[in-house]
């Protein structure tokens, strides 16, 4: 067990808790105009995918049974047209989400070490300063996903999801209800494995500040000395190992965790297309009103919700996971300091100033030591 101040006690305390989601979207208010950039992109994308199966409809039961050439160019042309409009806008996306994204990073580093800087002498006279440079670098270096790519991905992915469901219901709401009927299921299975990967991440950051702790207060020069000194080399190799065996675990733990969950989901997805074609083929033989035309449309629309809906389900995990870093960040930035600057200090004149500095009785303990460390000292300068 290592020891810990007040103010490391608090902190400890705070990161238990979860951190609001409303609190991590406050770090994306300050580049609100840019985010309104990103989201014009992402949905003029999404729009234009939507209106790709209804051109391959219109191309399959109006251009071709017509032999219509000129009606097949034009549709041809509008694929080609969708295409060009969805990869600009992606670059475009790409480029601004990643520069809002290193911004948000920058602020959090700067905000953090600001913030380390004004709290008390007693939080890094206990705190390990392995544990303070893993926040500085490991968990916020752990959000580079997050803010880069993630949130402009789980975006992206909901207005596709959105206008692809909208369009699947215009295109046929019997065959678009049925293909989305299983998806409370899979939402529900993968808020489960989401919840269990934040815990094993917020576990495995925390052994992992263990392991920086111990590297960084036994390898420097004092620490080397002391331990030679004192005898402990192979106390710190047993203490290291049984670390960096937590952290291998954990690591594992993170990414089977929740393995057949992810399974049957993949299951659910895959087996969908499958269904549409039996459910639109019966439809097709007793003649309620589906053409192949409209069956081939919607599997199109399938196949373009399949990934988008994958990759929203493992942003949810990703989300989740990152959330987990920022309680620990947030952790620092909630700890407030024992000893605060007055505003207005007095000023002192130190030709002039005459007298003397006297202590009686005085006691002393660190918060994390049963004993004094000094016990009613009487002293006078």
């Amino acid at each position: 067990m290592h020891d810990r101040d007040d103010d490391f006690e608090d902190y400890k305390a705070s990161a238990q808790q979860h951190t609001p989601w409303r609190r991590v979207l406050a770090l994306f208010r300050p580049h609100l105009k840019a985010l309104l950039i990103v989201l014009g992109l992402i949905v003029m994308a999404g729009i234009a995918g939507a209106t790709t199966p209804f051109m391959m409809r219109a191309i399959i039961d109006d251009a071709l049974p017509a032999r219509d050439a000129a009606l097949l160019v034009w549709l041809c042309a509008g694929l080609m047209g969708v295409a060009v409009l969805s990869a600009v806008a992606g670059v475009l996306q790409a480029y601004v989400s990643t520069h809002i994204g290193q911004d948000i990073m920058h602020e959090l580093r700067v905000t953090l070490y600001e913030h380390l800087q004004s709290l008390s002498l007693a939080f890094f006279a206990t705190a390990r300063t392995g544990e303070v440079q893993s926040r500085m670098s490991s968990d916020i270096a752990g959000l580079q996903l997050l803010f880069t790519n993630t949130a402009t991905d789980v975006a992206r992915n909901i207005s596709v999801v959105l206008t692809t469901v909208v369009a699947m219901v215009l295109l046929d709401w019997r065959l678009a209800l049925a293909s989305l009927c299983f998806m409370p299921i899979v939402l529900w299975l993968n808020n489960r494995v989401a919840a269990l990967r934040e815990r094993i991440t917020f576990q495995q950051q925390e052994r992992i500040a263990d392991m920086s702790a111990t590297v960084t207060e036994s390898l420097s020069a004092g620490g080397f000395i002391l331990a030679r000194t004192m005898g402990r080399a192979r106390h710190l190799v047993r203490l290291f190992r049984e670390t960096s065996s937590d952290v291998a675990r954990l690591e594992l733990r993170s990414h089977t965790a929740g393995q057949w969950e992810i399974a049957i989901i993949m299951f659910a997805l895959e087996i969908l297309p499958a269904l549409t074609f039996l459910i639109g083929g019966l439809m097709l033989a007793h003649g309620l009103g589906v053409s192949i035309g409209t069956l081939v449309a919607l599997i199109a629309f399938q196949e373009q919700l399949l990934w988008p809906m994958l990759e929203l389900l493992e942003a949810r995990i990703e989300l989740r996971k990152a959330r987990a870093l920022l309680t620990r960040v947030f952790g620092y930035l909630d700890t407030k300091p024992t000893l605060v600057e007055p505003p207005e200090p007095v000023s002192v004149d130190v030709n002039t100033m005459r007298g003397e500095i006297a202590f009686e009785g005085v006691s002393f303990s660190y918060p994390a030591f049963g004993r004094q460390t000094l016990d009613h000292i009487t002293l006078g300068i």
